[in-house]
């Protein structure tokens, strides 16, 4: 083989392997302190199940709306923020009736929406790394108290209708939270159509696992197009729930498909959308029950967080 030949060969392979370096891109937040921010989660949810052959069926939405701000940034690039509720809503239709509250214009906070909204202009701080790992989370003084106190209170029915909701006040469900708007981004780049993995536990009145996927799908000088799937379970280590000396444990399985739409200078989410499907049963067992109950469930929701 001619030497200019080995050359152009050897010059080919390595122009490939640099333009398929080149297709990584680097995710990563990039905030400045003073910069301030807001995301609006909104959710709906369609569930329903079958209680002695008949159907009962529940829809509910939630709009929440967070006011970020960065506090200032280290020589590493973390960012010490902090967050907090700024406004709620919600809307319920059961069959024990209708239940809605906004706190932008109702001035009576009803029981069933008190642990919900306690966190109002109460705010959090914490540290986001700029590959987007919360820690350092810190709540309000008294807050934790505070949420305590109204859950020890709250009723079987209302903790069913709000409890889930008004466990975002309390610093786990906090930060399950704003691990959903910063997404975690894979160290040294992500790579068009290759996924990286992230499992996450999340416990709202219900333990369960979530093993999401994210996939890179379009890249550009201003945005980032990501593609999320995730894959649903009850934790297998989580205790049974109990309400009122009855037992309640859970198998139920979902998926959860989405898409997030990145600000690629500054790493922010500018939308998350998801569409997410659960199914299984309820066991109910106790002593007011003359045999254990078996009920099947079905929950639809979806969600969508907007930057402000």
């Amino acid at each position: 083989m001619k030497p200019n030949r080995i050359l152009f060969i050897a010059a080919l392979i390595l122009s490939v392997g640099m333009q398929a370096e080149a297709k990584k891109v680097n995710l990563k937040y990039q905030l400045k302190a003073g910069d301030e921010f807001k995301y609006e989660n909104a959710m709906s949810q369609e569930s329903s199940q079958e209680v002695m052959g008949q159907s009962q069926s529940t829809s509910s939405s939630t709009t929440s709306t967070y006011g970020y701000k960065v506090i200032d940034v280290t020589p590493t690039g973390d960012m010490n923020m902090k967050a907090g509720l700024v406004s709620y809503a919600m809307s319920t239709t059961s069959p024990m009736g209708e239940m809605k509250f906004n706190s932008v214009t109702d001035t009576v906070v009803p029981e069933y929406a008190k642990i919900a909204t306690i966190g109002l202009n109460q705010f959090y701080t914490f540290t986001l790394s700029p590959l987007g790992k919360v820690t350092n989370l810190k709540a309000p003084d008294g807050l934790v108290e505070k949420v305590d106190k109204i859950v020890a209170e709250q009723s079987a029915a209302t903790m069913g209708m709000g409890g889930a909701a008004g466990s975002l006040a309390g610093p786990e469900g906090f930060q399950k939270m704003l691990e959903s708007v910063f997404i975690p981004y894979p160290d040294g780049g992500a790579e068009m159509k290759k996924p990286w993995d992230v499992e996450v536990k999340i416990n709202q009145m219900i333990s369960m696992k979530v093993k999401s996927k994210y996939e890179l799908v379009n890249s550009t000088k201003e945005t980032n197009e990501l593609k999320v799937t995730g894959q649903i379970s009850v934790d297998p280590d989580a205790a049974p729930m109990e309400i009122q000396g009855m037992k309640m444990t859970f198998e139920l399985v979902g998926a959860k498909e989405g898409k997030v739409m990145l600000d690629a200078v500054t790493g922010l989410a500018a939308t998350v959308e998801g569409v997410t499907s659960i199914s299984g049963t309820v066991a109910i067992d106790g002593p007011q029950l003359p045999s254990p109950m078996s009920i099947p469930m079905t929950v639809r929701a979806t969600d969508k967080i907007t930057r402000k």
